[in-house]
């Protein structure tokens, strides 16, 4: 979450008795456009993405998956 430049965890997930960040905020709205390329950037990789509507957002959800590291799937 801090990579992506969240500033808040809203909620924890709950996964083996640990928790990792689930639901995180940004104090300030941004466009869907932005986050994908910063997510892009963070990954160092193609991101596919679906923008829904033009709204502007401030909370996301984080799914992670196998928890693989992207690089496996090369």
């Amino acid at each position: 979450m801090k990579l992506i430049g969240i500033d808040s965890i809203r909620q924890y997930s709950v996964y083996q008795n640990g928790e990792i960040p689930g639901i995180g905020e940004f104090n300030h709205p941004i466009s869907f456009e932005t986050f994908v390329q910063r997510m892009r950037n963070i990954l160092e990789e193609s991101a596919r993405a679906w923008r829904h509507n033009e709204k502007e957002f401030k909370r996301i959800g984080v799914l992670t998956g196998a928890g693989h590291s992207s690089d496996l799937l090369n």
